[in-house]
């Protein structure tokens, strides 16, 4: 069976035309050119039974987002599509056709079911006869072929695709149907995807590997590669198509006994001015240069499809190559459905119906770790999409606490306001009114902290309509109410709130602690402070906040009995403040003064030096160097303490000039704090859009999570710097008192100084003196003894 080749739009070479012209030759060749540029005379009991398929001419602008051009590009569609495309033949002799459907399935994965069709006009007494390379006569006859292929593609690993079409075809070319199977093997792989570099994917395919029908089994093979890529938000795109053809087919399957292996190559670039109108020019090139070239207008309204292509193009064409008639084509392409990743996540929704409950027990547990981003992206998810889930108040009021705990505080007010309006019933209800009134309280907006006080005091309704308030949320409120009278200075209302905290509730050794704060201010009975203070203790703290307490109350029990002069009992007191407490340092400078009044000069170099290291702030810094230099002067080591005190003095020196720096920062707080506003409301915009792992929200979020926890880190930064600013420390100095300190030791060691030089010149005066006498004594010994000789 021999194979007459592929024949790139021009009519066929002169040892393969009729030996008579005509209308009859004319018309099949007519059919033989537009049946794609690229297709072949074949004959109807031999040749390359799907030589038809070759072309890409007549569908150039669609071909991307066709299997035959390359199955694993399937991967690259996320919305089900149904598309066609029709082209018209000069004289109307043949119509070549396409239409198919491609669906997502699951993430990864995509099928699609196409019917390609070549249907000529019925051409009278035309049966082309390639063993004697003439047209016979006979009946009527056409040249009707088609094509059905199922394609499937999966995406196995990272930016790779794979794909195959199994093709199932009948075949009539002027004569009786012959039906043939092959496959195209197929591959993609992703080199980019970036918003400002754009999408980029290259495509390899080996189409007709194998080709069985019942009377031919000729395989030529079609090597293919395709370059796609989109630019600019896809307002640009890019497509380069190379065929090497019939590179496997042997010599033996041509008529002439040589094998005929083409090559060309397709470029097209698209691009919307408009958004909504494409201009695609195309060329394609073989050996003897540009054989044709065309353009394509299209329609995109995606608007009117909920984003999804709703596109109409016309594309025109004009063979160079042989000055054949212009050809028309038209094309359709509607995507329908959801995204593929929506899609799976409600199939995944549908299938697994334990997991509302199972996505609540994850956003728990990430919850419970302190995972407040990830936790509250899932309890958004449910909150979504589980509107009727029966942990819908909790997973609300859960919201609200992680973004609490993000410091997110307007959008958390937003779900605290939301829980209490949707379940009114609910014991979330008096939760998230305390929840309005600890982020009242952290805003200073003692006014709102009073009226969500009087809103949980207030909710005893019997009839079920409002939840009454639990006494753990009650005494909660009491807490923050009586920190809110201190911060007030209205002491006496901030102790009946206190007394009103039972032993055993949480809130109770802060609520003794800031009672014997109170006690201590008001001068009152010290014996009760410490008492007091030992209630305040936790034995066995769990939280950072309870290390804390425990480090404030043994610093106030132990500046207490510094006040009294018991100094064994403050020091057994500062030395139990724990290294990983915030009031360590404080407590270290306790211990230095404290080893002042006691005369133990050994241990004020040890706690000035500990102080220095430990302290993160120069102030503090400074202080530990003042309680070292003074045990090097009061053990004589005049040198070192020098040395000591000139380093504080310039830290002093530098840490005065910062003040002048506290209203930039205050400034650059409020513009963090405004940002961080705004990128919380986009982060509740995005994580309750109720699309599971949707790509776009996903992207969304994860953009978002980055500078949020730059943000964050700047507003901590600055409120650990005012905190430690701000906090009144009982032992360490003010910075004048300090300087005055510094400075008064620093003169003193002059002074020192000044009279060691003043006894050593006197010293040194009197030696000379005596050596002076010494002088003259050996003289007087000396002449006595001559005056003894002489005699």
């Amino acid at each position: 069976m021999k194979h007459t080749g592929r024949f790139r739009a021009h009519y066929p070479p002169a040892y393969l035309r009729p030996l008579h012209s005509g209308k009859i030759r004319r018309t099949i060749g007519a059919i033989v050119l537009i049946a794609g540029g690229l297709a072949p005379l074949c004959a109807a009991t031999g040749g390359l039974l799907n030589e038809f398929l070759v072309s890409n001419q007549w569908r150039q602008l669609f071909g991307i987002h066709s299997p035959l051009t390359n199955p694993a590009f399937m991967t690259e569609e996320d919305y089900a599509s149904v598309r066609g495309v029709f082209a018209l033949s000069p004289d109307q002799v043949a119509h070549l056709w396409e239409t198919g459907y491609i669906m997502p399935v699951g993430l990864r994965q995509s099928i699609g079911l196409s019917v390609v069709a070549e249907n000529g006009i019925s051409v009278p007494n035309g049966i082309w006869d390639p063993a004697t390379n003439t047209i016979s006569q006979g009946a009527n006859s056409q040249n009707n072929n088609i094509c059905a292929l199922l394609s499937y593609a999966v995406n196995p690993w990272k930016q790779l695709s794979l794909g195959i079409n199994v093709k199932m075809l009948s075949l009539a070319n002027f004569g009786a149907p012959i039906t043939a199977f092959s496959p195209d093997i197929a591959l993609t792989y992703r080199l980019l995807r970036d918003p400002a570099l754009g999408n980029h994917v290259l495509g390899l395919m080996y189409s007709d590997p194998v080709t069985v029908s019942s009377t031919s089994n000729v395989n030529s093979g079609t090597l293919r590669i395709n370059y796609h890529s989109t630019y600019l938000e896809n307002l640009i795109s890019a497509d380069a198509q190379y065929d090497i053809m019939d590179f496997s087919a042997q010599s033996s399957d041509f008529v002439n006994g040589t094998a005929l292996t083409q090559q060309n190559l397709l470029l097209d670039i698209g691009f919307w001015p408009w958004r909504l109108f494409e201009v695609t020019p195309y060329a394609g090139f073989g050996k003897d240069g540009v054989d044709f070239w065309g353009i394509g207008l299209g329609l995109n309204a995606i608007q009117l499809n909920s984003g999804r292509d709703f596109a109409f193009t016309y594309q025109f064409r004009d063979d160079l190559a042989n000055g054949l008639a212009l050809s028309h084509s038209l094309y359709f392409r509607v995507g329908v459905g959801k995204h593929r990743e929506e899609n799976f996540a409600l199939k995944l929704v549908q299938v697994l119906d334990f997991l509302p409950n199972d996505l609540y027990t994850k956003a728990m547990i990430l919850y419970s770790n302190g995972k407040y981003w990830d936790a509250y992206c899932i309890f958004a998810q449910i909150n979504a999409n589980y509107p009727t889930f029966f942990k819908a108040d909790k997973v609300l009021y859960y919201m609200g606490e992680c973004l609490e705990a993000l410091d997110m505080r307007n959008v958390a007010r937003v779900h605290y306001d939301e829980a209490i309006a949707d379940f009114p019933s609910s014991d979330v209800s008096p939760r998230a009114t305390l929840g309005l009134m600890r982020l009242s309280y952290r805003q200073n907006d003692h006014l709102g902290v009073t009226n969500q006080y009087a809103l949980l005091t207030a909710a005893k309704d019997k009839s079920g309509l409002i939840a009454a308030t639990p006494d753990s949320v009650l005494n909660h409120g009491r807490y923050l109410m009586a920190q809110t009278f201190f911060k007030q200075k209205n002491y006496t209302d901030a102790v009946q709130m206190l007394r009103q905290i039972p032993v055993g509730h949480p809130d109770f050794p802060f609520a003794q602690h800031t009672m014997a704060v109170i006690q201590m201010i008001q001068g009152l009975d010290t014996t009760a402070a410490i008492s007091a203070l030992t209630n305040s203790i936790v034995l066995e703290p769990k939280a950072k906040a309870e290390t804390d307490l425990n480090g404030r109350s043994f610093l106030l029990m132990g500046y207490l009995y510094y006040e009294q002069g018991a100094l064994s009992k403050a020091v057994r007191a500062l030395q139990l403040v724990a290294p990983a407490s915030v009031y360590y340092e404080d407590a270290l400078l306790g211990l230095g003064w404290s080893a002042i009044r006691e005369k133990q000069w050994d241990d004020c170099i040890k706690y000035g030096q500990q102080i220095a290291s430990a302290a993160a702030d120069m102030l503090p810094q400074a202080e530990g160097g003042l309680i070292e230099a003074y045990g090097r002067m009061l053990q004589k080591d005049y040198a070192k303490a020098s040395d000591i005190l000139d380093q504080a003095k310039h830290k002093l020196d530098l840490y005065e000039a910062m003040q002048d720096s506290l209203a930039g920062m205050r400034a650059a707080y409020q513009g963090n704090r405004a940002s961080y506003d705004s990128l919380g409301a986009k982060f509740v915009e995005f994580a309750r859009k109720g699309e599971l792992k949707a790509s776009d929200t996903t992207r969304e979020v994860e953009r978002l999570h980055a500078p949020q926890i730059q943000i964050k880190e700047k507003l901590d930064e600055y409120s650990r710097f005012m905190d430690h600013y701000q906090r009144l420390n009982l032992f360490g100095k003010n910075l004048a008192s300090l300087k005055e300190d510094v400075d008064y030791a620093r003169a003193t060691l002059a002074k020192v100084h000044q009279q060691t030089n003043l006894n050593k010149t006197a010293q040194e005066g009197k030696n000379k003196e005596q050596e002076l006498q010494n002088q003259i004594d050996k003289a007087k010994e000396k002449l006595e003894k001559l005056q003894k000789e002489s005699k």
